[in-house]
């Protein structure tokens, strides 16, 4: 049934919008309503039909009965349409759509399109994102990619982020989202804290990492509250986006042994993972058979980290360690407790992850990693 148009059409006639087909169409442009996206009215104007010739149902609209008939949820066995597209070149193009930080697919919009950031947050087809693959040899736009871990937090920061970067949020609850600036939004599981998300990320974008990645926690200005200023700094290599925990903790007396460097004006704190942390209760953060889990050199000491697990990470540093690597990590933080008073058992918990991050990012001849994983 053909809803009538609503107060807000942008259809230059309300008898011409396609938003009286797919009545989700209207929610995304409403301002009141939690999943508004801006962008979507251009793209209502773009699939606008002719006075005239309207449809009788959404099936029947010509040129976008696929873009108004499934959700994303049915694109898991998507295949491009028959050109001439050797199959090879056509499986790599799926891959790369599916992995691309600009599309996003929530909110669902009631089509099997996306919602593309490249290009300003207008609908896209399939089709239009082989193309734009194609002419950005699979990376567009993707020099800094900002990946958000998120829980409940709110993250209308987001919407401050600089426009250069694709933004990446991995969230573990269904909390709505208030962020009207383009990004890509990715359900998990909630297990593994952000060491999950972390790596997640680095496993399924291996192959299409952005020239920088730069992590951080969905209260990421909690942890930093200069965090979007730090955005903006050009890094030589790894380094943390965070210089404190939280206000209250660590202790003044811990804070007292970091290590301290300045990068664009912003001062970096690197927390020590060998020593105790006062009153506690708790060994020293960084439990020595964790390391020996995960690299078969000695543990340094002091073994510096970043708070927070927040970096800026360049793709090399990535990439210079296998897939397979970051792939048994992986299932290592998904079988692991992370109940906080539970430090090593099996080692590799989120916490332990937390203080490895530094080496596990850094030169792998200085730090080594175990060849025998399973």
């Amino acid at each position: 049934m053909i809803r009538d148009p609503c107060i807000r059409c942008p259809a230059s006639d309300p008898r011409q919008c396609p938003g009286r087909l797919a009545p989700r169409l209207c929610d995304l442009i409403d301002p009141a309503h939690p999943d508004y996206r801006p962008g979507y009215v251009d793209s209502i104007r773009a699939v606008a039909v002719e006075r005239g010739h309207e449809p009788a149902s959404r099936e029947a609209i010509p040129g976008h009965a696929e873009k108004l008939a499934k959700s994303e949820s049915t694109q898991s066995d998507v295949i491009p349409p028959k050109t001439g597209v050797p199959a090879t070149e056509a499986i790599a193009l799926v891959k790369a759509m599916k992995a691309c930080p600009h599309r996003s697919v929530d909110p669902p919009c009631g089509c099997s399109g996306a919602w593309c950031g490249f290009k300003g947050g207008v609908i896209v087809s399939h089709a239009d994102c082989f193309d734009c693959l194609r002419t950005n040899g699979g990376h567009p736009g993707s020099r800094k990619e900002l990946v958000v871990c998120r829980y409940r937090e709110d993250i209308a920061w987001l919407d401050h982020v600089p426009h250069d970067f694709a933004v990446t949020v991995y969230a573990k609850s269904d909390e709505p989202a208030k962020v009207t600036r383009p990004h890509r939004m990715i359900r998990l599981q909630n297990v593994g804290r952000e060491s999950h998300s972390m790596l997640k990320h680095i496993v399924t974008r291996y192959d299409t990492l952005a020239e920088w990645t730069y992590f951080c926690q969905g209260d990421a200005l909690f942890h930093a509250p200069d965090f979007l200023g730090r955005l903006e700094v050009e890094y030589a290599d790894v380094c943390p986006l965070s210089r404190i925990y939280s206000r209250d903790h660590p202790s003044e007396e811990v804070h007292r042994r970091d290590r301290v460097e300045y990068h664009g004006g912003f001062q970096v704190h690197y927390g020590d993972a060998t020593i105790a942390v006062p009153h506690s209760g708790r060994p020293t953060f960084a439990d020595p058979s964790a390391w020996a889990h995960v690299f078969t050199t000695p543990m340094p000491t002091p073994l510096y980290f970043g708070y927070a697990a927040m970096y800026a990470v360049p793709r090399r540093r990535i990439t210079d360690r296998p897939i397979s690597f970051w792939q048994w990590l992986l299932s290592e933080v998904e079988r692991s407790p992370w109940d906080f008073d539970r430090w090593s058992d099996p080692p590799l918990n989120p916490w332990q992850m937390e203080a490895l991050w530094l080496p596990l990012f850094g030169d792998p001849t200085q730090y080594p990693h175990r060849t025998d994983y399973p």
